[in-house]
């Protein structure tokens, strides 16, 4: 495994100002091309800056600038990593995420020339002959999504009706909350209100959508927005993500302990994600 650190072309101010973050060559050379060639991608870690200049030659020479912040989570990124080689998978917990794009029913899992359902059961068979802890797997890819139909969804007319087999507290939610930075705390609350208004808020407690097969879990992916505008909701980098989205990762790496997660689907879509805030 083979992790890409980012090292920009671009200044971090000017980093900071692009709402994509990367310049197009920095994400074709450092973002498109590694991931085709397998590697991780991880964040951009330093940014060009002046080291001095030259009067001879009467310029500014530059070299690039470690960020100590950025650096830190990939290398922490490469100590969990490893140490995933160290434990024994019966005690590794992984959540696999299909995307549901747009948000509908019919639509989870969707894929353009994939059969995400019976991939996703792939998988799981998979970990299952390596010793992964999972229970019974259901019995084909149709079987799959019934299951996760049978709890509650992204379908907001019917979360009433439907069972709920996992969720976070708002109190458990609101202390992690508190942790992210300020403005984006703010931007969150502006937007939204309070955790106890969002849509999958039941009796204090936010809901996760998705099943447990065993300690393994299989999540659909939470949306973005509960706005009437799908152009906006699913491409809009700037559109501040709801308590129930925040809730549902949090949820995947706290509450059911997972250390390592894979969204199962075959699109294009970019999720909201900026490559400059890119986890």
């Amino acid at each position: 495994m083979v992790l890409q650190a980012i090292l920009a072309s671009s200044t971090s101010e000017d980093w900071q100002g692009m709402a994509a973050g990367l310049h197009s060559r920095d994400v074709a050379m450092q973002v498109v091309l590694p991931e085709m060639d397998g590697r991780i991608i991880t964040r951009a870690v330093g940014f060009k800056a002046e080291a001095h200049y030259n009067p001879r030659c009467q310029l500014a020479v530059t070299h690039h600038v470690i960020h100590p912040e950025r650096a830190a989570f990939v290398a922490e990124l490469a100590r969990r990593i490893c140490s995933l080689r160290l434990t024994p998978n019966g005690q590794k917990r992984v959540a696999l995420i299909m995307a549901n794009y747009p948000n509908r029913d019919g639509r989870i899992g969707n894929g353009v020339g994939l059969d995400t359902p019976a991939s996703t059961l792939q998988i799981l068979s998979a970990l299952k002959e390596a010793g992964y802890p999972l229970s019974e797997l259901p019995e084909n890819g149709d079987d799959l999504i019934r299951q996760l139909q049978d709890a509650v969804t992204n379908d907001h007319g019917s979360l009433d009706q439907r069972a709920c087999w996992q969720s976070i507290s708002v109190d458990d939610y609101l202390a992690w909350f508190q942790t992210l930075p300020t403005a984006l705390q703010e931007t969150v609350w502006t937007r939204w209100g309070a955790p106890h208004e969002d849509p999958k808020c039941r009796q204090g407690r936010l809901m996760i959508a998705g099943i447990r097969l065993g300690e393994t879990f299989v999540g659909i992916q939470p949306e973005r927005d509960f706005i009437d505008d799908l152009t906006q909701s699913y491409h809009d980098m700037e559109l501040a993500p709801p308590h129930s989205y925040l809730a549902f990762y949090f949820g995947c790496a706290r509450t059911t302990r997972s250390m390592r997660s894979s969204t199962s689907v075959n699109t294009a879509t970019w999720s909201g994600c900026r490559a400059k805030a890119s986890p």
